[in-house]
């Protein structure tokens, strides 16, 4: 669980371990430390004692050292802050920038269809019971999808082919995948060649999720044989948005 006071702990950490203690040892330590060597190595012993600490430092009052030495922090700690917030705005801009490139890549391809349990008849036609189509995953993260509409209209019968086990799931990079199932119509072949019209919509996103995108395609396949299969397709529609 997020707790603002442990936030505020870790930003006070930041702020006065890797800014203001560095600003300050260069300041004090670095330029301090040439100031003593050069009095101590350079100056003639009777300027020496003229430039010790004790007798440089001014005979203020108590309130005017808390003031000296609490603006140059408050100037310090203003700086820090600044710095550790730019520093995040930056990781922030780099951040939506790589997830507004992923939401913009279109990785799902669509590959092809089958058919399936296909039985002839004594009259030589064909009964097809199952039909199937595949696509894949040509980025390189693991995907999210769910099939929204897959509908197949065979001589002008209109049947689906769900597998329920596989409506949504994830699909890796690289991966191919075959969905569709027994077909919820019977579907006579009289004979050759038939055709075969599939509408496909499906929604897929990143894991984690990023944004959702919507591959859209509507295509007609015209079977001439079965044993060979030969066929042509005409792709009617394809969107992608």
């Amino acid at each position: 669980m997020d707790n603002p006071f442990s936030r505020r702990i870790a930003h006070a950490h930041e702020v006065l371990t890797q800014h203001i203690w560095w600003m300050f040892s260069v300041v004090v330590f670095g330029l301090g430390a040439a100031l003593f060597t050069w009095r101590d190595e350079v100056l003639p012993d009777d300027i020496k004692q003229n430039w010790r600490v004790l007798n440089m430092l001014p005979r203020w009052d108590w309130g005017w050292w808390v003031v000296s030495v609490a603006m140059p922090l408050l100037v310090i700690v203003l700086e820090s802050s600044y710095r550790v917030r730019r520093r995040m705005e930056a990781e922030k801009a780099a951040i939506l920038q790589t997830l507004q490139q992923i939401g913009l890549d279109r990785p799902v391809v669509f590959e092809t269809i089958g058919l399936e349990n296909i039985t002839p008849l004594h009259d030589g036609s064909h009964l097809l019971r199952r039909i199937t189509f595949r696509f894949r995953n040509t980025g390189t993260k693991v995907l999210r999808y769910r099939i929204v509409r897959s509908v197949f209209q065979i001589e002008n019968v209109e049947a689906t082919a769900e597998d329920p086990n596989i409506t949504r799931g994830y699909i890796s990079a690289g991966e191919a995948l075959s969905y569709g199932g027994d077909l919820s119509s019977q579907i006579i072949i009289p004979s050759f060649p038939f055709s075969v019209r599939l509408h496909l919509i499906m929604e897929y996103d990143n894991v984690p999720p990023v944004a959702i995108r919507i591959f859209e395609t509507e295509t007609l396949y015209s079977f001439n044989s079965i044993q060979p299969i030969v066929w042509t397709n005409v792709i009617l529609k394809r969107d992608e948005r």
